[in-house]
């Protein structure tokens, strides 16, 4: 309920600062907002989808797209590449 709240909430805010300059800021919300991506509630997703569509239009869909592929990167990079770390191989 309180994830919904604050994504309703963000996604709104998105969309009434547009245009005037607030990207990094809407990004810092975005740091927040994007470990909702792995919930499976139906109303938690479509609270994150409609706040996803707000910070389209807030900071554009290649902000969106970069993000995206960076924390995927990021991701992939800390538990496929790392988690070998210290493990001895014969």
């Amino acid at each position: 309920m309180h994830r919904q709240t604050a994504m309703a909430a963000i996604g709104h805010l998105a969309l009434g600062v547009y245009g005037f300059g607030c990207e990094d800021a809407l990004t810092h919300l975005l740091n927040y907002l994007w470990p909702n991506v792995f919930e499976s509630s139906p109303h938690v997703v479509q609270a994150f989808m409609a706040c996803i569509e707000g910070m389209r239009i807030g900071i554009g869909p290649a902000k969106i797209l970069q993000y995206s592929l960076q924390v995927t990167v990021q991701y992939y990079w800390i538990n496929a590449l790392h988690s070998k770390k210290g493990k001895q191989f014969a």
